[in-house]
Order: C-alpha cells, then sequence, then structure tokens
C-alpha cells in the first residue's frame, strides 16, 4: 500500500506516516578539519616557548628605576658622611648589584654602551640624594655651612698667583653671592666626577656581562 493513500480503503482510519531517520552531515570546522604540518607545529612551539628579548641599546627604565633609587639614597648619604668611600666603593657597588638585580627581573642582551646608560643613572640618581642632604644641611646650620664654604673659596683663591686673577675671584668668592657660587660649583665639579666613576663602571659591568644574554 502506498504512503499516499491518507485513509485505509477498508476501514476508513486515517494512515500514520512514520518518517524515516537519515543521517545528517557531520558539520566539520575548517579550523581543526586538517591539522598544521609537523615543522610548522614544531616552529610554533619554539616561537612559543623561546622568550623575547628587548631591542640592543634599549633600557626598560621603570624597572631600573625601581632598583637604582633604594641603592642611590645611602650612597647619597653616605657620600656627604664620607666622599671618598661614598664615591669609590658605595657607588661602584651600588651600580653592580643595579646591574646584576636588573638582569634578574628584565630580559636584555648587555653591552658596554647599555651598561653604561644604566651606571650613568645610578650615579645621576646617588647624585641628586647628596644634593638633598647637601641643600638640608644647609639650611639646618646655616653659619657652619656658610663657614665650610668660605673655606673652600680661600683655599680656591690660594690657587690664582696673579692680582689680576686673584682680585677677580675674590670678587666672586667672598661677595654677598660667594657662598651660592662655591656651593655650585662644588656640586657642579662633585656631579662630573660622579659620571664619569659612574659611567666607566656601567660600561665595565655591560661587556664583561655580555656573553651572558639571559640572566
Amino acid at each position: 500500500m502506498g504512503d499516499s493513500v491518507p485513509f485505509c480503503p477498508a476501514c476508513g482510519a486515517p494512515q500514520i506516516r512514520v518518517a524515516s531517520r537519515e543521517s545528517k552531515p557531520v558539520e566539520t570546522d575548517e579550523s581543526t578539519g586538517i591539522p598544521p604540518p609537523p615543522q610548522q607545529a614544531e616552529q610554533a612551539e619554539k616561537e612559543i616557548a623561546a622568550p623575547v628579548l628587548p631591542a640592543p641599546g634599549q633600557v626598560h627604565w621603570r624597572t631600573l628605576l625601581r632598583i637604582a633609587l633604594p641603592l642611590a639614597a645611602p650612597v647619597g648619604f653616605l657620600t656627604w658622611i664620607q666622599p671618598g668611600l661614598g664615591w669609590l666603593i658605595a657607588l661602584p657597588g651600588a651600580i653592580v648589584v643595579a646591574i646584576n638585580f636588573y638582569r634578574r627581573r628584565q630580559l636584555c642582551i648587555l653591552s658596554a654602551g647599555l651598561g653604561a646608560k644604566m651606571g650613568a643613572v645610578v650615579g645621576l640618581l646617588s647624585f641628586v640624594f647628596f644634593s638633598l642632604v647637601f641643600a638640608l644641611s644647609g639650611a639646618i646650620d646655616g653659619p657652619a655651612f656658610r663657614q665650610a664654604m668660605e673655606k673652600l673659596g680661600q683655599e680656591a683663591l690660594a690657587r690664582y698667583p696673579t692680582p689680576e686673577s686673584h682680585q677677580l675671584a675674590q670678587a666672586w668668592f667672598t661677595g654677598p653671592h660667594g657662598v651660592a657660587v662655591i656651593a655650585g660649583m662644588l656640586l657642579a665639579s662633585m656631579l662630573f666626577f660622579i659620571l664619569a666613576i659612574s659611567t666607566i663602571t656601567g660600561a665595565l659591568v655591560g661587556a664583561l656581562s655580555r656573553r651572558q644574554n639571559i640572566p
């Protein structure tokens, strides 16, 4: 009996139609349908596992400042108490420690130039703290500070043998602005000295650590 007859010819009952189950096509994802070749998969794993190094000559300044600031503060304070101990021992030691801590926290390829930049930053921060202590001491004990600056001015006057140069230096060092001139010259000379030591120390540390690309 055909499925097209809606009623039974014998009893007139309506026919019940059962739809046959047909297999539905399996939908496939194009992204997972074909696996990548073994060479491409291995190359992708290497790219994911390999660390990304910054370009040579670049410094992550925020990381360096976080490391250098706690080291520069005691160096600047110690330099005010013992200048020779601070600039010749504490400052180079702080630069070595700062660069080593930086290499542990930040992947980098060290070089002499990169180490010189980092050393100069540590030295500059140390000088800033030294200048703060220098100015604070002048504000707290003004007479003693002025006396110390005048003593330095007298020592500087003794270095000018000719009457003309001596008279000119005396006008600068003993006038109403003499203390400020002597203090400014002292800070300028110390800044030059600090940057020279810091740059040389940082360059040496960077040159010695050049082969150790990843800490």
